[in-house]
C-alpha cells in the first residue's frame, strides 16, 4: 500500500517575518539661548529637552589665620634712654611668652624714668638696702625684710604698677636667700615680667586679708616687674647669674649720655 503525502494548504503555512535591522538615530543637541539666561539644548525629536544651569561665579574663601607673634629675641639690646619705652613695650606686652627686662644703667637715669613714666609707673624695691640691713648692719631680720618686700609686691599688683627691683651694684641673692613662698616667691616674681603672679594660685599665697577690698583682691592691669642694675655689660652675667633667674631676663643696656663714660 502506497502512502500519499499531501501538502498543507497555503493558508495554513507558517510565515516567518524577515529580520530587519533597527537603527536608532540619536538626536543632535543644538544649544539655544533663552530669555532667562539659561541655555536649552533641543534635540531633533519633539518633547525632549535638556536645560543646562547658568554659570555661577566661584567665590574664593578668604581665610585669615591669626598667627602668634614670633618668640622674643633674648640677645642684649643697647640704646639711648629716649627709646626705652619703644623697646620695653614689645617685651612686657608679648601675648605668648614674655621675659623680665634687666636694665643695665651706670648713670641711674632709668630711676627717674620709672618714677615719672606714665606707662611704667614704678614702685621701687631697693634690693641692696635689704642686703645691707640683714647681712651687714644686722638691723633687720630676714623675715622683716621679706615682709617689706611682700608689701611692695602686693601694692604693685593691687594698683597695676611696675615693681622695679633695684639691684644697684649688689648681687642680692633672690634665688636662695631672699625668697619665701608665702611672702616673696622670688622666682615667680622675677620670671616672665611678673606675669606668673597674676594667677590666683600664686598671688593668693602672699595676699593677706588686710590687702583685700571687701574681701576681694584683683591684680590690676599694668602690673609688671623689671630689674635694674649698674653692672657693666662685661660683668653683669657673672655677678647676677646666681642671684636672679637670668634665663628669664632680657638684658637692656642704656647708653651713656653724650660726653659721659660707661665706667
Amino acid at each position: 500500500m502506497k502512502t500519499k503525502v499531501v501538502a498543507a494548504p497555503h493558508s495554513l503555512a507558517t510565515k516567518v517575518p524577515p529580520k530587519t535591522s533597527v537603527a536608532r538615530k540619536q538626536a543632535a543637541l543644538k544649544p539655544t539661548p533663552t530669555a532667562t539666561g539659561t541655555t536649552e539644548c533641543k534635540p531633533a525629536e519633539p518633547n525632549v529637552m535638556v536645560v543646562l544651569a547658568p554659570d555661577r561665579p566661584t567665590v574664593a574663601a578668604n581665610i585669615e589665620e591669626d598667627l602668634p607673634p614670633p618668640p622674643l629675641d633674648r640677645s642684649l639690646r643697647s640704646m639711648d634712654i629716649r627709646n626705652l619705652v619703644e623697646v620695653l613695650k614689645p617685651i612686657v606686652e608679648h601675648p605668648v611668652r614674655t621675659y623680665t627686662p634687666l636694665i643695665l644703667d651706670r648713670s641711674r637715669r632709668v630711676e627717674t624714668f620709672f618714677r615719672y613714666s606714665a606707662d611704667f609707673d614704678g614702685i621701687f624695691l631697693p634690693a641692696k638696702k635689704f642686703l645691707l640691713k640683714t647681712l651687714v648692719q644686722k638691723t633687720m631680720t630676714l623675715p622683716e625684710a621679706l615682709e617689706e618686700m611682700r608689701t611692695l609686691l602686693v601694692t604693685a599688683m593691687k594698683y597695676g604698677r611696675t615693681l622695679v627691683v633695684d639691684m644697684a651694684d649688689s648681687a642680692t641673692d633672690f634665688t636662695h636667700k631672699f625668697t619665701s613662698e608665702d611672702a616673696f616667691p622670688a622666682i615667680e616674681v622675677l620670671s616672665e615680667c611678673g606675669r606668673r603672679m597674676t594667677k590666683e594660685a600664686n598671688w593668693a599665697k602672699v595676699v593677706r586679708d588686710a590687702d583685700r577690698e571687701n574681701g576681694v583682691f584683683v591684680v590690676r592691669e599694668g602690673f609688671k616687674v623689671v630689674v635694674t642694675s649698674v653692672f657693666l655689660i662685661a660683668d653683669y652675667d657673672e655677678f647676677l647669674r646666681s642671684a636672679i633667674p637670668m634665663d628669664e631676663m632680657i638684658p637692656i643696656h642704656i647708653q651713656p649720655a653724650q660726653g659721659d663714660a660707661d665706667s
